[in-house]
């Protein structure tokens, strides 16, 4: 008796598939498929948006669609770090707002918060100085006159929005 090599019998699936006609899934599940294959686009980062930033779901709408353009992004203060600016809603006039894009294991410098930052991680996560660790879904408050670095955890870039008021000032490094 023969024992067929393994890539024979890859060979007979590939042909099995090719034989049947493809079925197009229901709407609702390829919605569920797209949305989770394109992590902005779900309706739970929209909810955090239009929550973070105060906006209805049509502007929600048209900022992710600008966050897939990369056209859109513009270089932030340290490599691997990209920003898309983001307007509010009434209830954070003069706050600022934005999307930033972050390349795995990007170090973000000491900075010092000048007023209160609240970021929302939609992609990935980050590990701070003191070693916390902020990943997709979760929300990280920082205070006016907290200070801290972070770095992007290893294997995806990390994606979030960032509420700010007052800026941030870098901190020199310890001599």
């Amino acid at each position: 008796m023969r024992v067929a090599a393994e890539h024979e019998y890859e060979d007979a699936l590939a042909w099995i598939g090719l034989a049947v006609d493809p079925l197009a899934p229901p709407p609702r599940v390829r919605e569920r498929l797209l949305a989770s294959a394109t992590p902005l686009r779900s309706s739970r980062s929209h909810r955090a948006l239009g929550r973070l930033f105060d906006l209805p779901r049509e502007r929600v709408e048209l900022l992710v669609e600008r966050a897939h353009d990369d056209g859109e992004w513009l270089d932030g203060p340290v490599p691997g770090f990209r920003l898309l600016h983001a307007e509010t809603g009434p209830a954070h006039r003069g706050a600022y707002a934005g999307l930033v894009r972050l390349a795995p294991r990007v170090r973000f410098p000491a900075h010092r918060h000048l007023g209160r930052e609240t970021m929302i991680v939609l992609v990935g996560g980050i590990v701070l100085c003191d070693g916390r660790q902020v990943h997709a879904g979760q929300e990280l408050v920082s205070e006016a006159d907290s200070a801290h670095d972070f770095t992007v955890l290893d294997g995806a870039e990390c994606v979030a929005a960032v509420l700010q008021i007052g800026g941030v000032a870098f901190v020199p490094p310890d001599p």
